[in-house]
């Protein structure tokens, strides 16, 4: 939550954005005049305006002289070719997004992680609450062989851990596996995703091996069906 000190049409610019988020105002929704949100939210026109500018430059909606403010539709569907990371797909859909890590670990891979890295073997986990504002839109699970994990302590919890680790020195890429999915979430997930009423999820889950045919990682996000929808142009990927 925003403490005082956060300027009013920041709040302001983050209620709109999530009630777009959430669906609350659909793709192509208008949004209420300026006087009606500084009636409901309190504040002066201004600040209104303010707000409504932010999110028009980061493309979440268009204002138009004379009419309503419009949501945009294309802001919601992202074409997964190629899904390189979190990051670069938000910020293909114009969402200016910050990272909270909730847990880094080492453990040992078992279950489905174990198919790839190994029973047993010892890998580190991470795992980052992707927000844009105070508002949650992804949670990322993302499990490294600890040969790959050192570049980790050096990054910031925004960094892409994608992008740097295609940019090791030495590192090169056998093969990556991918499939989407979407499903009901879990009620752990309703919880770290403010998720309310029955959108679904879509999932991620993808693995990358290194050129000596070892996975070097594994990566599992989770976002809102209501931030990015079907259809994709890839919905699974093998290389």
């Amino acid at each position: 939550m925003h403490g005082k000190s956060v300027p009013l049409h920041i709040k302001v610019k983050d209620a709109l954005l999530q009630a777009i988020l959430t669906g609350n105002i659909p793709p192509d929704g208008t949004l209420p005049s300026e006087d009606e949100l500084a009636r409901q939210f309190d504040v002066s026109r201004a600040t209104v305006r303010t707000a409504l500018s932010a999110l028009e430059r980061e493309g979440i909606i268009t204002k138009q002289r004379g009419s309503r403010t419009r949501v945009n539709t294309g802001g919601s569907t992202l074409a997964f070719e190629p899904l390189i990371s979190l990051n670069y797909s938000l910020k293909r859909l114009g969402l200016d997004c910050n990272s909270q890590i909730v847990e880094d670990r080492i453990m040992a891979a078992g279950g489905a992680l174990a198919a790839g890295f190994g029973a047993g073997t010892v890998i580190r986990h991470l795992k980052r609450i992707r927000m844009t504002g105070s508002f949650p839109i992804a949670v990322e699970d993302t499990y490294f062989s600890t040969e790959y994990s050192e570049f980790l302590d050096r990054l910031s919890p925004e960094d892409s851990v994608a992008h740097a680790m295609l940019s090791l020195k030495g590192f090169s890429v056998e093969k990556v596996n991918m499939q989407l999915v979407m499903r009901p979430p879990t009620p752990k997930e309703r919880e770290l995703l403010n998720i309310r009423g029955n959108p679904r999820v879509v999932e991620l889950a993808r693995w990358i091996y290194d050129s000596r045919g070892h996975a070097a990682n594994f990566v599992n996000f989770v976002i809102p069906e209501t931030i990015m929808k079907y259809p994709f142009s890839v919905i699974g990927v093998e290389n």
